[in-house]
């Protein structure tokens, strides 16, 4: 069998990322889902901060559950800054 050379190629695109002047000026908030219903989540919120990540499961989505509990968790992990 011969062999395949791909004819895809990709550059190393490295960039220099800012540092954040102030604490939580930088808060990556993602939801991931759906995925298998497990303990009755399917969704996952994660959020990065400089030097965390959080994980939190979610059962479902609804705009004003999701707006609550993004102002819950942020503000949680404000509260937990420093303990990661």
């Amino acid at each position: 069998m011969p062999t395949v050379k791909s004819l895809l190629t990709y550059e190393n695109a490295r960039q220099s990322l800012p540092i954040p002047q102030e604490r939580f000026s930088h808060v990556h908030i993602d939801i991931v889902g759906p995925l298998p219903r497990s303990r009755g989540y399917s969704y996952l919120l994660t959020m990065q901060r400089l030097w965390c990540v959080d994980f939190f499961p979610l059962g479902f989505l609804d705009s004003a559950y999701q707006q609550q509990l993004l102002r819950t968790k942020v503000a949680s992990s404000q509260a937990t800054f420093g303990i990661c």
